[in-house]
């Protein structure tokens, strides 16, 4: 019996409680009724999900047609990345290197890491991630080889959406013969790329 005047009492006073807070102004109790496609929509997958992509340096091309005075370009150099992505995290795969005169002086460099991208705009998206790296270089009298993690960040502009536009300014930190190496690279090349 006074477990129930108990109970009644307890919810009493939470409904009186409830009215006064409702006329006091700043304090309004409402309830929301959520659909459970509204639920499930913000879980939906982003448009570059479960796809792959391949990407190739056009810088070279470019540059045929509009020569970029601020920094200068071996034309030589090539690269490839193929990215593979789950939902909203990306591996990815680079490798590049000079085709001018592979066998006199030799520049190859590899990469495999991670990525995240996020949307911007509507055409536009920014990444981020990590990867290991690791390039020998014998151009221009220099036998350099060296291996690192790069912390990098990326901008892509999407002309649709199985083409874009993309280029990359990183953070290196590694070995470059025996020794640790510090580098920033600025964004330098484009790549066009592709999903499919």
């Amino acid at each position: 019996m006074i477990r129930t005047i108990t109970i009644c009492c307890l919810i009493t006073y939470a409904a009186f409680a409830n009215a006064q807070l409702d006329t006091l102004p700043g304090f309004k109790f409402t309830t929301t009724v959520v659909k459970a496609d509204d639920i499930f929509e913000r879980y939906e997958e982003y448009y570059y999900s479960r796809g792959k992509e391949i990407g190739l340096d056009f810088t070279s091309l470019l540059d045929r047609f509009i020569p970029f005075n601020f920094i200068q370009q071996n034309s030589a150099l090539a690269g490839i990345k193929f990215k593979k992505y789950g939902k909203s995290i990306g591996f990815r795969l680079a490798f590049g290197g000079n085709l001018d005169s592979f066998g006199d002086n030799p520049f190859l460099y590899f990469s495999v890491g991670y990525e995240k991208r996020r949307q911007i705009h509507n055409r536009w998206t920014y990444t981020r991630g990590w990867e290991l790296y690791g390039f020998g270089d014998s151009r221009n009298d220099r036998d350099e080889n060296g291996l690192g993690i790069s912390r990098f960040y990326g901008i892509e502009y999407n002309i649709n959406d199985k083409m874009f536009v993309s280029t990359e300014a990183a953070l290196q930190l590694g070995i470059q013969d025996g020794f640790p190496d510090i580098n920033f690279n600025i964004p330098t090349t484009l790549f066009f790329n592709i999903r499919f």
